[in-house]
């Protein structure tokens, strides 16, 4: 038994993110890249992926993704739960 049906990874190119991390906090630009080298590498991370959203647009580009997704985890969940 799996602890986990889906695996989501929410994708962003590491200079926009990074961009967006230090409009966001503030700090220093090596600390920000510091804390991303400490973490799981992107393409590990996309390759254990069920699903993907890109996160290179606005909030409301990435709201539209998120519902999508919550709708079809939704469906899956009730077919799992009549089985």
């Amino acid at each position: 038994m799996s602890l986990i049906d889906r695996l989501l990874v929410v994708d962003v190119d590491p200079t926009l993110q990074i961009s967006r991390v230090l409009q966001r906090d503030g700090g220093e630009q090596s600390q920000v890249e510091a804390i991303i080298e400490s973490q799981v590498d992107r393409r590990t991370r996309l390759s254990y992926a069920d699903d993907v959203l890109i996160n290179d647009g606005d909030t409301k580009a990435l709201i539209g993704g998120v519902d999508k997704l919550h709708k079809q985890y939704v469906a899956i969940a009730h077919k799992m739960a009549n089985k």
